[in-house]
């Protein structure tokens, strides 16, 4: 059975309960269960604490999303300028819907809104990711 967090945690802690498996209250009633879709980690470039690096996420239509992120938010490793990269790493989301396309791909429409707000640098933050680069936690 998994861990439920029913008081108020810090963004980190929050991440890192996420991570263990735990299930988050992230809307004021609603008890959702915290999913990832898999990102690379192309390379570090703030060193202003905690720390930036740019991701990369490709989509199920070969689409190329680029993020600028703080390190925490895509992965707990302990990563720094002189990290070797690429790097896999995550990024939180919510499932919107799920469908399997002409090709027989199963598909899943996720939104990075929730729950750190995280979008690409174009503004984007809903994507059509094969299931397979959805980390069910």
């Amino acid at each position: 059975m998994r861990a439920v967090l029913v008081q108020p945690c810090s963004q980190l802690d929050c991440l890192h309960a996420a991570r263990s498996g735990s299930q988050l209250l992230l809307n004021v009633g609603l008890l959702k269960t915290v999913t990832e879709i898999s990102i690379q980690i192309e390379r570090f470039i703030d060193d202003h604490q905690p720390g930036f690096v740019e991701c990369r996420l490709v989509d199920a239509n070969g689409q190329s999303h680029t993020f600028i992120e703080k390190l925490p938010i895509v992965t707990t490793a302990n990563l720094w300028t002189d990290s070797s990269y690429p790097q896999a790493g995550t990024i939180a989301c919510e499932i919107e819907s799920e469908s399997i396309d002409a090709a027989g791909r199963k598909l899943v429409q996720v939104s990075t809104e929730r729950p750190w707000a995280v979008e690409s640098t174009e503004g984007v933050s809903r994507f059509l990711v094969l299931s397979s680069q959805v980390v069910w936690l």
